[in-house]
């Protein structure tokens, strides 16, 4: 049988959280590492050396990777409910 709507639509926002937890200090990391590629290359430094994961994780701390995560839940929690009621009703 299936599961009724609500059900679904909770597992589906559930899992929007999960991959929110994942997913937002990645995006951040990601942009710190774009912005400091992007100044390393107008100032003519080292693109390597500017761009290090661990001396922005150092920089930022816990709480900075998380920076943005009410944003990335905004976009992920209502997508992943949808999409998985509409995937498994198909």
């Amino acid at each position: 049988g299936q599961m009724p709507l609500g059900l679904e639509l909770l597992a589906g926002s559930m899992s929007g959280v999960v991959q929110t937890l994942f997913s937002s200090p990645k995006e951040m990391l990601m942009l710190q590492m774009q912005l400091a590629s992007q100044s390393a290359r107008s100032g003519g430094a080292s693109v390597a050396a500017a761009v290090s994961p661990a001396a922005i994780i150092q920089k930022l701390g816990l709480r900075g990777l998380y920076k943005g995560a009410s944003a990335t839940a905004l976009r992920e929690v209502p997508f992943a409910a949808i999409y998985f009621t509409c995937y498994s009703r198909l």
